[in-house]
């Protein structure tokens, strides 16, 4: 009887492991962060995530930012600036 649970158990948590939740508002910082997430969520099927492109874009460039504000993820102790043209650069 054991050995039955112990597989339920093993088949349920494998089959839901990879699972993706639907994103709440207040989990995210930033509206566009939110978005992006909904975005993905709601196309998970649809293998073209082209249109949530602009959203990308969007959440990055606040996590860029968040990051360069930051002075202990600096290198060098170089600028906010320099940061960001670093971080934007192609």
């Amino acid at each position: 009887m054991r050995l039955f649970i112990l597989t339920v158990a093993i088949i349920l948590y494998s089959g839901c492991s990879s699972c993706q939740f639907e994103p709440h508002a207040e989990d995210f910082k930033v509206d566009a962060c939110f978005s992006l997430a909904d975005c993905l969520y709601r196309n998970a099927d649809n293998p073209d995530k082209s249109f949530c492109t602009g959203l990308m874009s969007e959440c990055n460039s606040f996590n860029k930012y968040e990051y360069c504000k930051k002075l202990e993820n600096r290198v060098d102790n170089i600028s906010f600036k320099e940061c960001w043209l670093y971080l934007n650069q192609k």
